[in-house]
């Protein structure tokens, strides 16, 4: 009966899911996609728009910042190492392993696309919630996932650079510093007179958030439309990365609760910080990471695994973060 019951919350989560307007959207932009994918050339303008987005995003970002919640939570050193080296360390060193076994034959042409997914950094805002949610450590959770995005610059090229041929590591870091570090610079420099304004506007400015992220995601399934390889992808492949995803997820997440549950390293607080910040991977930091790490290949091809891990990172963690927060009302 418990089996079932889960499986239908697990249904029930998946359907609000598909219903979210940020889903519809992607869903919409990959049709739009289909349909017209001319719209990515270059004489539509679509492109230098999305660059704007991008730095809207990142100045906004940091005007949004707390510095003093920043500052309080520098001193929870093991916490912060366990959740940076889930992500940027056991993420790379797992899909390492499976490199061999899983992405061969038929499948050897994901590999790009998972090995992205395991480089990138961890989510922000979709973690902190989750775990305010759950009523585990925000503080803990906010720190983390901010710093996250900070030390995905330096260390994400690196381990696409060890495994992929690119323009070069210090194209990638210039081209990553004036995207995402110089505009979030700008916006802590402007906090003093525009960070108030920012956080009253937050509902409105997510709606820009999301809009970019949907016109980086028409542009790269846009021209992956337009590419003979596409064409010629069975339904096979694309069940194998669902279910990879989800397998993925799932053994990060189970087994990031094990370990502490096992040497008691964490208070139950601290652990809820360390599986939502630890097993999530952050789709805006992969579709604007997406054009400067991998120029000229199959964007879609390497974006769809992010893509439907962020789906099942929604969908479970939404799940076991409610029902947490409902076990633990105070």
């Amino acid at each position: 009966m418990d089996i079932l019951n889960l499986t239908l919350k697990s249904l029930n989560s998946l359907v609000k899911y598909l219903q979210d307007p940020f889903v519809l959207g992607l869903l919409g932009m990959m049709a739009l996609a289909s349909v017209f994918p001319d719209g990515a050339h270059p004489a539509y303008g679509l492109t230098q728009v999305s660059q704007v987005g991008v730095w809207l995003i990142f100045i906004f970002y940091g005007l949004k910042i707390p510095k003093a919640t920043l500052r309080t939570n520098v001193t929870h050193w093991r916490l912060h190492v366990a959740i940076q080296c889930t992500t940027f360390c056991l993420f790379p060193a797992f899909f390492w392993f499976l490199k061999p076994l899983l992405f061969v034959g038929q499948f050897q042409a994901w590999w790009g696309g998972f090995w992205f997914l395991a480089a990138l950094p961890s989510t922000v805002s979709s973690s902190v919630v989750m775990v305010g949610l759950a009523k585990g450590n925000v503080p803990g959770a906010l720190f983390n996932a901010t710093i996250s995005g900070v030390i995905g610059v330096l260390i994400t090229p690196l381990w696409i650079l060890g495994d992929f041929e690119t323009t070069g590591i210090w194209n990638m870091y210039l081209d990553l510093f004036l995207s995402v570090v110089l505009p979030a610079l700008l916006g802590l420099a402007l906090q003093p007179w525009g960070g108030k304004w920012v956080q009253r506007q937050a509902k409105r400015l997510a709606w820009m958030d999301k809009g970019t992220i949907w016109l980086i995601v028409y542009l790269s399934f846009a021209e992956t439309f337009q590419s003979p390889s596409w064409q010629t992808i069975p339904v096979s492949e694309l069940s194998f990365v669902a279910l990879a995803t989800l397998a993925i997820f799932l053994f990060f997440f189970i087994s990031i609760q094990g370990l502490n549950r096992w040497f008691r390293w964490f208070s139950f607080e601290d652990e809820i910080a360390w599986l939502f910040c630890g097993s999530k991977k952050s789709l805006v930091h992969g579709s604007v990471f997406l054009p400067i790490l991998f120029p000229g290949q199959v964007g879609g091809l390497i974006l769809l695994p992010l893509m439907m891990y962020h789906a099942w990172q929604l969908i479970l963690v939404g799940y076991v973060a409610s029902r947490w927060g409902q076990d633990n009302p105070s």
